[in-house]
């Protein structure tokens, strides 16, 4: 009778904690990545985060020349010996975002940056669209965004153009990813691979951009764990500054994040991150557009959400291994049980007992939770049916 007790016991609060989910977005990736998902129609999703950094920027021999009186600019010029001006600095700044539904394969991102450390930062919206199979966890996915940047930095590199300018510059992405929990339960790892014609707001007058991202994400049940890479190339558009050291074409920006993702209760989740450039680890205080040492946070909570099939879908394959492991933990302390009486097994049972995780404090504590014996078969019949639709959906 005491296995057939631990057994549901164990069952019921297997339950109980998975049912607690926590409200996840289809459209959740690694953070500085997005998934090819969107979220559901409907839903809106609020995110807050910010990043501190060390920024590097390039101030041409025109742009300083002007803020001068003009009488004196050529002299000015002189004295410095052109070239342009580097000035470097260690921001942190804060970032708004939203994600709304508009459709089953549809949704709008909003985002901004409140604060620069000098003035109000870029913003930017992007309306994403994604492949059939959106509301389901599927193994592949591919999905592909437009949008605009509306970018508060100065131009201090192009010739002939005023500055600040406040001119939208418009980009692309193309999302794919690979959801390998759908091919192999037991391994809850997602990759992703990413495309974007943008790869730093602040730089978008003076850089034409790339970007090639990828991540390999463990993607627990409420942790999660990852590694991201992104590759960037950066042409300027019209050198005012240095041209003579520009050795023409493309160069190149990479930078290395290792990060962590964690859900606090049932709404929020946290993400933090430390990326830093792994082939020229300084080079951000001599380049303008190198990846720098990062440090981020990121904060994730529904305003409005539904849970999607896919989110459900994941929930139950995490069951599954949970019951199996309650199941596991069941027949071994059922043997316990059964070497208990004999006295020449009495070592065996202990260590049994050990083995299982069986703590004997809470196993006599749930002795008669159930009352008697007609009511535990009745709870056991409906843990078992739930039970079996559980793997119905799984098969």
């Amino acid at each position: 009778m005491n296995k057939r007790l631990l057994l549901v016991v164990s069952l019921a609060l297997g339950w109980q904690s998975v049912m607690a989910v926590p409200k996840r977005s289809r459209a959740e990736a690694v953070p500085g990545m997005e998934t090819s998902n969107t979220v559901a129609l409907g839903d809106i999703w609020l995110e807050a985060g910010f990043s501190s950094q060390f920024q590097t920027r390039i101030l041409s021999e025109e742009f300083l020349a002007a803020t001068v009186d003009s009488t004196y600019r050529q002299d000015f010029i002189g004295l410095t010996g052109g070239g342009g001006r580097l000035n470097r600095e260690v921001v942190l700044y804060p970032r708004l975002g939203a994600i709304i539904g508009l459709g089953h394969f549809l949704h709008i991102q909003l985002n901004s940056i409140p604060w620069d450390g000098s003035k109000i930062g870029a913003s930017s919206a992007q309306m994403k669209i994604t492949s059939p199979g959106n509301d389901n966890l599927r193994l592949f996915g591919i999905g592909a965004s437009v949008g605009a940047v509306f970018t508060t930095e100065e131009n201090s590199m192009t010739r002939h153009q005023t500055t600040p300018g406040f001119d939208p510059f418009a980009f692309g992405a193309l999302m794919i990813d690979l959801d390998l929990i759908k091919l192999v339960p037991d391994y809850p790892f997602k990759m992703y691979f990413n495309y974007f014609s943008l790869d730093e707001q602040r730089l978008a007058h003076s850089y034409r951009q790339h970007s090639f991202k990828a991540a390999f994400e463990y993607k627990g049940y409420k942790r999660s764990y990852y590694l991201r890479g992104n590759f960037a190339l950066y042409k300027p558009k019209s050198v005012a500054v240095a041209s003579k050291d520009w050795e023409g074409g493309y160069r190149s920006a990479s930078a290395v994040g290792f990060g962590f993702r964690k859900s606090m209760g049932e709404r929020f989740s946290m993400a933090g991150e430390l990326s830093f450039d792994p082939y020229r680890p300084m080079s951000f205080y001599r380049s303008e557009f190198s990846k720098p040492p990062r440090i981020s946070l990121d904060f994730t909570v529904p305003l409005l959400h539904k849970e999607s099939r896919t989110e459900a879908l994941r929930a139950l394959i995490f069951h599954e291994h949970l019951r199996k492991s309650m199941r596991s933990q069941g027949s071994v302390a059922g043997k316990a049980d059964a070497s208990r009486d004999n006295p020449e097994t009495g070592e065996e049972w202990e260590k049994l007992m050990q083995d299982s995780a069986v703590d004997v404090e809470n196993r006599n504590a749930f002795e008669g939770l159930f009352g008697n014996e007609e009511e535990m078969r009745e709870r056991r019949r409906k843990i078992r049916d739930e039970l079996k639709e559980i793997e119905e959906l799984l098969e």
